[in-house]
């Protein structure tokens, strides 16, 4: 497989999102979880941490490789070992997207990984990662929009009015 197979591959599934939610974003906000991601029976953390991850991942992560293909101190070569760092070696924060939300995450991640040897330039690089940071983005977003936001009305600020009348209350 080239490079180019894999940014098509990319570029297509996130045309085939745009604008239409993706199954794994729709299975996760109706509370099914493909890797049974969650704990005591719920899917919320499983949501914060897929909101979470998508945007670790594509806006800090990737982006930052991106960027770096602009920056002519920092050699193609470290930029192809820093996304080999970033995706294969330690966290794996594409694996975990892939197990909280979308498996595509994961085996496109692992697509880069493995073509890497054939981008010859900068442009390429950006050409290949910048359709995953994309793809990322476009997650990140739905998820974005989906999220329970309303939920945080549970978790009021607490201000000085309030701790008076508490310590006169319990005092």
């Amino acid at each position: 497989m080239q490079w180019t197979d894999v940014r098509n591959n990319i570029d297509s599934e996130v045309k085939r999102i745009w604008s239409v939610e993706s199954d794994d974003i729709t299975r996760l906000r109706m509370g099914v979880c493909h890797g049974k991601a969650g704990s005591f029976g719920q899917y919320f953390s499983t949501m914060v941490f897929a909101l979470t991850y998508t945007l670790a991942l594509g806006e800090h992560v990737v982006y930052g490789l991106v960027k770096g293909a602009d920056n002519d101190k920092v050699p193609l070569e470290a930029l192809k070992e820093l996304t080999r760092e970033h995706f294969v070696v330690g966290f794996r924060a594409p694996m975990f997207v892939g197990y909280v939300l979308a498996p595509k995450a994961e085996s496109f991640a692992e697509e880069i990984v493995a073509v890497l040897d054939g981008v010859k330039s900068r442009e390429d690089f950006k050409a290949l990662l910048g359709a995953y940071f994309t793809y990322q983005n476009i997650l990140h977003w739905w998820l974005h929009v989906y999220f329970p936001w309303s939920l945080g009305a549970v978790f009021e600020q607490v201000d000085a009015d309030r701790v008076k009348t508490l310590r006169r209350l319990v005092g």
